[in-house]
This record gives structure tokens, sequence and C-alpha cells, in this order.
């Protein structure tokens, strides 16, 4: 039989090239301002990347064209409408534009990388992506775009110039990210989003009336200043768990005391953290410059110096006691038992925290409301910078 084109698609095939024409309504009704729409179809598109895959693989039609269709598909699905979306939706000052040419061009190379080897193995959990996967630019947008929704507009920005930077470096991070497997838990985050903002660009809901009463202005308010006022603990933690993830400055892993808090509490910590905190402090000081937000502390008035140091040495210090309780009840430095797991989990996450916003409350003109937002936003935070950065290292 005589072909006539230069090549044949299959069904799967033509299930991925769908995504384009998503994509691409996704990006008119971005340019008509309709943003919650256009949201709820890309959340569409992502569904048809995810089960194009698992199609080809339960009929048998993966393919070397499949996979390239795939990556090209994903140039308009997480990076080129994703980026259209922010620009339109206000990210669109000069340095905010590097920004989205930095995500850009690490989005490309990474589906390049994928194009080349595809998924790897890991050997805790099968199956591994090699660097972030481009479809959390979709994700990050959702979550983004909902917070808008009960913070004041100009606040989201700082966040997402941070937000996507650091997706940015981990697109093209030499190490391996966790797979998702369950197809009904994907099914049911991006139905579930896709029909929430379908429902909101409609006008079925409207959350924003919600999030105008006075009582949510003010959690608003606290949430949003407790979420700046711990950046250089953020910033300061993240850098140190790099440190401790690469093993770097080994010198200085001294135990505090192995005997009473493990092998895992070092001098280490207590030197890094208020240094890298003093950082995250200066970092916040151009932030708040650069775009002045009504919070419940004026940051700008305290010398970033102080309260890098208050932040790292709380961070450090309310670590141990958690050291402290687990060592006696004989679990080992980096373990978690099986008995009581999630309290040992919650605890691991928020002791820190905890210490951040005492730390700040101690020494600075911040209100309790503000430092509970610390300590309830702390978790949302810390969990994905440790999953990121302390599992080890791949050396792919």
């Amino acid at each position: 039989m005589k072909k006539y084109f230069i090549v044949s698609l299959n069904p799967v095939d033509c299930l991925t090239i769908s995504g384009i024409v998503i994509s691409l309504c996704a990006a008119a009704l971005v340019l008509a301002g309709e943003f919650s729409l256009a949201l709820s179809l890309l959340f569409i598109a992502m569904l048809v990347d995810a089960l194009d895959g698992v199609l080809a693989r339960k009929f048998g039609l993966e393919s070397d064209f499949g996979r390239y269709l795939d990556g090209f598909v994903d140039v308009f699905d997480y990076l080129a409408v994703p980026s259209l979306f922010l620009y339109r939706w206000g990210f669109n000052i000069w340095y905010y534009g590097i920004i989205l040419l930095l995500f850009i061009v690490s989005g490309v190379v990474r589906l390049s990388v994928f194009n080349e080897i595809g998924n790897i193995k890991d050997d805790k959990s099968g199956l591994a992506y090699f660097g972030m996967p481009v479809f959390w630019s979709v994700l990050f947008l959702g979550i983004l775009y909902i917070a808008d929704w009960f913070f004041p507009h100009g606040a989201i920005f700082p966040i997402v110039a941070g937000l996507f930077a650091l997706f940015s470096l981990f697109m093209v991070y030499r190490r391996s990210f966790f797979k998702f497997k369950s197809i009904p838990l994907m099914l049911t985050v991006i139905l579930g989003a896709s029909l929430l903002f379908a429902l909101d660009g409609f006008g079925v809901i409207n959350p924003r009336e919600f999030a105008g009463g006075q009582l949510m202005h003010d959690a608003e308010r606290h949430l949003l200043s407790g979420f700046f006022t711990a950046i250089p603990a953020i910033i300061g933690g993240s850098l140190h768990m790099l440190i401790v993830s690469k093993d770097w400055l080994s010198s200085l892993r001294l135990p505090v005391s192995e005997k009473i808090f493990g092998s895992n509490k070092t001098i280490r910590g207590f030197i890094l953290m208020p240094v890298f905190s003093v950082f995250g402090a200066l970092v916040l000081r151009g932030i708040l410059i650069l775009c002045p937000l009504d919070l419940t502390i004026d940051l700008l008035a305290i010398p970033f110096w102080q309260i890098g140091l208050a932040q790292g040495f709380g961070y450090a210090l309310f670590e141990l006691p958690n050291s402290f309780l687990k060592r006696r009840l004989g679990i080992r430095p980096g373990e978690v038992p099986v008995k009581n797991r999630l309290l040992f989990i919650s605890v691991d996450q928020i002791d820190s925290g905890i210490g951040v916003a005492f730390a700040t409350w101690l020494f600075f003109p911040i209100s309790t409301a503000t430092a509970v937002a610390i300590v309830v936003l702390w978790p949302l935070v810390a969990l994905p910078v440790k999953r990121m950065l302390w599992i080890r290292t791949s050396t792919f």
C-alpha cells in the first residue's frame, strides 16, 4: 500500500496531538483574560499527557516517535502556555521576564534529555524522573491561582518568582525525582482541579467573595506575614540541606553530643544555619524593597543580620529535643518508627518551624498570630524541600 505521509499515526499518537489543540485553546482563553477556564483546559491537557503513555504501554504502541511527539507537545502544555499565562496575569516586569526565560530554557533542556534517555530506574521507587518533570508548572500555576483568591494579587508574584526560579533549577538538577504511579490519584487531582477552575470560570462558584470577609482578611494577612517573615530560615534551611545531602564541609560534621542527640545533629548545622539565614534575610530585604507588602511586621525596620541569626539559631536549637526523644526511644538517626509513624513525621517537619517562630516572636515585634502562622505554614515548605534535597543525590 502506497504511503502518502511521512509517518502513520496510531490512536495514541492522535491522543497526544490533541494536547496541542487543548493547550492552544487555553492560550486563546489566556489572551481573552479567562484565566480560570484556561487553567481548567491546561489540566485537561495534563490528563491527556498522563493517559497517552499509560495507553501506549497497555496496548503495545510505545515507540521512539511517540516519545519525541510527546516531548514536543509538552513544550506547549507546560512551557509556552504557562509562560503566556503568567505574563498576561501580571508577571511581566523585566526581571520576571528573566525568570520566564530561564524557565523555558531549562524546560526545553529537560525535555530534550528525556527524549534521549526516557525515565530512569531508582533503587527505592522503581521508575523515576531524571530532573524535575515539566508538568509541575501547571500544578504550581493551579496552587498559585488559588492563593490569589485569598491573598493580595501583588503579594503572589514574589512567591511566583522564587518558586519558578527553583523549579527551573531542579528541572536540570542531576538527580532522580519521584514518579507518580497511582492512576486513581492522578485522575482525582487533575479532574478535581479542572472542575474547580471550570466552575470558577463559568461563575458557578465565587471563592473571592468568601475571601473578602474581615475575618478571612485578617487570617490572610497573618499567613502572608508568617510566610515572608520565615523566608530567611526557609532559604537558610534549603542551603543547609543541600550541604548535608552533598556532605560538603565534612570537617564541621562534629556531633553536638552523639550520646544524647545522635550523630546527625552536628556543629555544622549550628554554624551554617545562622550564616545561611542571614543571607536569606538579605534576599528577603531585596524582595520587600522591590515589592512592598502590607504585613503585620515592618521587616525592613529590623537589621537583616539580626533576624537571620535569630532564626538560624532557633531552627537548629529546636531540632535537638526531637533528636533527644528519638534516641531515648531507640530510634536511629534518619529513621522513622513504624509505630506512631505519622506523629514522628509531623514532629520532624514542625520542630524547626516552632524554633523559627519562637525566636522571631521572642526578639522582634511580631504578633502571636503571625508566629502561629509560621508554625502552620512551615510543614508545607519543609516537606517539599526535604523531599528534594534530603534524599540522596543520584549519580546518573
